[in-house]
């Protein structure tokens, strides 16, 4: 009985190996080297999302709205189930979120760029990356750390 109880406690801790949740509301994933924010997400807009991150004090602070590389890295393949089951806000886990990347989505007829947008990922069909108009309201979540 106890080699089965102990071989469960190894293999529920390897599940989640890429991810270490704290007890303050933040989760570590050890694959990039970044943590993320697990508290209550906000829908703002871009501009918004930029300074609730750059001023949330959650943890100690330091925290920045993810480039779209380091958002999109909670989403690949082999990570997305373990992504689903540490992050407290799962019922948020299919909405958009806000990157801090900014997007020139299309020129129009006269060659002028409109970079009003800036690139999302998530959403409910789980796109990995799109584009949003910048006065839209998507939902954040802030990052802080160096990417490995």
């Amino acid at each position: 009985m106890k080699k089965i109880f102990l071989c469960l406690i190894c293999l529920n801790l390897s599940v989640f190996a890429d991810f270490i949740r704290s007890s303050n509301n933040t989760v570590f994933d050890t694959e990039t080297n970044l943590e993320w924010q697990d508290s209550r997400l906000s829908s703002l807009s871009w501009k918004d999302a930029i300074d609730y991150c750059n001023n949330l004090s959650l943890a100690g602070g330091n925290w920045r709205l993810p480039n779209i590389n380091e958002l999109q890295s909670l989403y690949l393949h082999n990570k997305f189930n373990q992504y689903k089951a540490v992050f407290q806000s799962k019922g948020r886990i299919f909405h958009n979120f806000w990157s801090s990347t900014t997007a020139i989505y299309f020129k129009d007829y006269y060659g002028k760029k409109y970079t009003d947008y800036a690139y999302i990922s998530g959403g409910s069909r789980f796109i990995v990356m799109d584009v949003s108009y910048k006065k839209n309201r998507e939902f954040v979540r802030c990052v802080r750390g160096t990417p490995q």
